[in-house]
């Protein structure tokens, strides 16, 4: 199938007519109420199943996502390759606006993603790649806090005593394996690698994405409970790496909050309380909770910052404002900062979140 038309209305047209949709789902992502209209019945039951915490019987819907399942997709559309951002290697995404929107396509996959004024919807092997559509419903629940003012995080986040601590650090620095960690000392789930910062009155909100962990192996064999979700053959396999080669193996598994640690312990928001930074060091010093001081936290908010990138798109195609230190620095001035170093140890932090969450008011 070729997408064609001069806009996204027009394209949108066009798909819906040659691929109707005919199943649906509805989900209440915090505050954001979705109807999401597919034409495959195996991607249908798949979101049921993946989204089983936030389905919602209710009519009232806020926003409407199709997507529409066909092996392959094309376009005569001339689109530009994005930067990868800083850190990452390879250009994964293209993009090109339209008068009433964008299209996105990931150049590994052949996914098209089409969003603006109203119309959201994805196109092609839609059930091959169930994460990417996982992340675009959840791109989509964005857009209404950043708009308000909030800022993109990139960190983990749970619930502590309906107490939200965020968990920031560099990409591998272990921020969803802290917070699997915690679940198993009784904290309940908000976020895996992104949250938003929204101030509320005097308070900051953290608001979380409905996705559900994906860790590697390492993680699976070191977080309690989580053991059983890896075969027995790679139990012995991954068993007999060596540290440093489990931690630098990529083979990401999903941890189904529901279905691991039970119902209702998946919350997607909570007001914040504190934020934690994982700051590793190389060399085998003490694993160690400080408050860094404020020239130390401006040093740190690099490991917080991310842009929302081209999947938020706010009206008139507005060009992004790069996130800045002092943005996050002020957003935090009253919420307690702190910096977890040294030796890489997750029960020792764990704990230690666990008395810095108690020593907060």
């Amino acid at each position: 199938m070729e997408l064609k038309g001069s806009c996204i209305q027009d394209i949108q047209y066009r798909v819906s007519r040659h691929l109707p949709t005919a199943h649906e789902v509805h989900l209440a992502l915090g505050r954001c109420h979705l109807k999401i209209k597919t034409n495959s019945k195996e991607l249908c039951d798949g979101l049921e199943a993946y989204f089983q915490e936030f389905l919602w019987g209710e009519p009232e819907v806020q926003m409407e996502i199709c997507l529409h399942e066909i092996p392959e997709v094309t376009t005569s559309h001339s689109l530009a390759a994005k930067d990868p951002e800083p850190g990452k290697r390879g250009i994964k995404e293209a993009w090109l606006d339209f008068s009433d929107g964008r299209m996105v396509k990931k150049l590994r996959t052949g996914l098209f993603f089409l969003f603006g004024y109203g119309v959201n919807l994805a196109v092609g092997p839609c059930c091959k790649h169930f994460s990417q559509v996982v992340n675009f419903i959840n791109s989509r629940c964005m857009e209404a806090p950043l708009g308000r003012g909030g800022l993109l995080g990139h960190a983990s986040a749970v619930s502590i005593e309906k107490k939200g601590v965020a968990i920031a650090g560099v990409s591998g620095a272990g921020k969803s394996t802290l917070a699997l960690h915690l679940m198993t000392e009784g904290a309940d789930f908000i976020s895996n690698d992104k949250v938003i910062l929204e101030k509320r009155g005097d308070r900051i909100q953290l608001l979380g994405f409905a996705k559900h962990p994906r860790v590697n192996p390492g993680t699976l064999l070191a977080v309690p409970g989580l053991l059983s979700l890896l075969s027995e053959k790679e139990r012995k396999r991954y068993g007999a790496l060596l540290e440093d080669e489990l931690r630098s193996l990529e083979r990401k598994s999903d941890v189904i909050i529901h279905e691991v640690y039970g119902r209702q312990r998946f919350l997607l928001e909570a007001p914040l309380r504190c934020l934690v930074i994982l700051n590793w060091s190389k060399d085998e010093e003490p694993t160690r909770l400080s408050s860094p001081s404020p020239p130390e936290c401006m040093g740190l908010m690099g490991t917080l910052m991310k842009s929302p990138g081209l999947f938020y798109c706010p009206g008139d195609h507005e060009p992004l404002i790069k996130p800045h230190p002092e943005s996050y620095l002020d957003c935090l001035s009253n919420t307690p900062v702190y910096e977890i170093s040294g030796t890489m140890d997750f029960h020792l932090a764990a704990r230690m979140c666990l008395e810095a969450v108690k020593s907060v008011e």
